[in-house]
């Protein structure tokens, strides 16, 4: 198997797992819309979100680094942000190395 392919199986096993989860949830908060259920759910989403971003992040290091990726991008991508800073520094710069530059601009208040 080559390392392209493992990191997408991973990916692939990842997202069904974690979208499993939150339509768990989901299915849940329809029959009872109790306050444990809506905790879970939220949690399932932002766990979700954060696994993605960091699969990105580990995506654009194994593929981009050294190369299109500088030294001081991958330490922004291993570094403990908090989530949404990471998730934007990994969106960012996943997008940037696969030829889709965000017009995303870290000061604004959108």
């Amino acid at each position: 198997m080559e390392e392209d392919e493992a990191i997408w199986i991973e990916y692939d096993q990842t997202k069904k797992e974690l979208i499993e989860e939150i339509l768990l949830f989901d299915e849940h908060l329809k029959s009872d819309d109790s306050q444990a259920y809506r905790r879970s759910y939220c949690r399932s989403v932002m766990t979700y979100i954060e696994a993605l971003s960091s699969w990105m992040g580990k995506y654009t290091i194994d593929n981009y680094y050294p190369g299109m990726l500088s030294k001081k991008e991958k330490k922004l991508l291993q570094r403990r942000n908090n989530a949404l800073e990471r998730l934007f520094n990994c969106i960012d710069l996943f997008t940037d190395t696969n030829g889709a530059l965000t017009p995303f601009n870290e000061e604004s208040e959108e």
